[in-house]
């Protein structure tokens, strides 16, 4: 399960830290819209753990027609999300399977826009290969099949970008 760390969305200031706790608000809902069922109500919103539950969205992820580890489902468990003041924006430090959101997110309010900056991050490591293929940019680019095409959500497939095309060949 996902580990949200409340304790680093911190910011220097009374209005750094007013946004900082804005964040925090949503990436709970996106993390909650992310693993658990839609039809499951999740009475306490101060959850820090996220498994993956059967009907979620991150359950329909598809290894047989993606380059998704079959494995995606321990890698999901292995990651934790945290705020970083010193990150730009967002990021995964994949071999430790550390997510970090920076003060760029800071002025998101969509909680569909994070969930999909959310699942970017995580699929960076949750593919199959993907540093030792063609790199980077074929990443970006099955990423963003995968956001669009198989978990259904609408362009652009990553909001902290939006230039990025998810048609793009190689």
């Amino acid at each position: 399960m996902t580990t949200l760390k409340p304790e680093t969305f911190h910011e220097i200031g009374k209005n750094g830290e007013a946004r900082v706790r804005a964040l925090l608000t949503l990436v709970r809902k996106a993390l909650t819209n992310l693993a658990f069922d839609p039809y499951t109500q999740v009475k306490d919103t101060r959850v820090m753990y996220h498994p993956i539950t059967p009907r979620s969205k991150l359950a329909k992820l598809d290894p047989k027609n993606y380059p998704i580890r079959s494995n995606y489902l321990q890698v999901w468990n292995d990651c934790t999300l945290e705020y970083d003041q010193n990150q730009k924006g967002a990021e995964i430090y994949v071999p430790g399977r550390r997510m970090y959101l920076g003060p760029f997110m800071l002025d998101y309010d969509d909680v569909v826009d994070l969930e999909k900056v959310i699942v970017h991050e995580y699929l960076h490591a949750a593919l199959e290969d993907a540093t030792t293929r063609i790199g980077y940019q074929w990443s970006h680019n099955e990423i963003n099949r995968i956001v669009t095409q198989n978990l259904k959500y609408a362009d652009p497939p990553n909001p902290a970008n939006p230039s990025e095309d998810c048609n793009q060949d190689l």
